[in-house]
């Protein structure tokens, strides 16, 4: 999807226009809604005892840090603030429950610890196609642009073997690996050369 790039891409400096890519296979996918739906309260339940429709804010009596500010320290939250809170909670941990274990952030390592790629996949867990972003982490900030940084062009699971292609405008880059626990171990192929890898969660 495209927000996945777009996360991989936020500080990235653009250097021109992004070149075209073909759109990915699941945005073909018809539309089907989410096993778990967000919280959706129902705004004629009545108020819990407590709640009122003025709030009265004190007088600030010093400048308020805008790094302390997260949105309940001026004032008791209400009942209803708190109760709509745990429903966003309980809804965000339940669809994270259900997604597929390949599901996040990964980051790829040669065999000497050295960073070389950096992935974010979403892996909704039922089947459908795995999707996702790649950037090079060494990259400096100047040269995190559309060259280096994309989507990944095929994921592909059969057991505890994976198959990762990214999709580089420098030439395609393929990721061939077996599952370790909670790493997968295995090469990359790039630029005519195999490198030795192991891709990992971080976060």
């Amino acid at each position: 999807m495209i927000w996945i790039a777009l996360t991989l891409a936020v500080t990235a400096v653009q250097d021109g226009p992004v070149a075209y890519v073909e759109a990915s296979p699941t945005s073909l996918e018809l539309y089907a809604g989410p096993p778990v739906r967000p919280y959706e309260p129902s705004w004629d339940t009545p108020g819990a005892e407590g709640d009122a429709w003025m709030i009265t804010r004190r007088a600030l009596e010093a400048p308020a840090l805008l790094e302390s500010y997260d949105g309940t320290y001026e004032v008791t939250p209400t009942d209803a603030e708190v109760v709509y809170q745990q429903g966003v909670t309980s809804a965000a941990l339940r669809a994270n429950s259900i997604m597929g274990p390949l599901d996040g952030r990964w980051r790829v390592t040669a065999s000497d610890g050295a960073p070389v790629l950096e992935l974010l996949m979403m892996d909704r867990g039922d089947g459908a196609l795995v999707e996702g972003a790649w950037r090079e982490p060494t990259a400096p900030n100047a040269a995190l642009t559309s060259r280096r940084l994309g989507a990944l062009s095929l994921v592909v699971r059969s057991g505890d073997t994976l198959t990762i292609e990214v999709a580089d405008p420098d030439g395609a880059a393929r990721l061939s690996l077996q599952r370790e626990g909670v790493h997968w171990r295995g090469t990359l192929e790039r630029d005519g050369s195999t490198t030795p890898v192991v891709m990992a969660p971080f976060s």
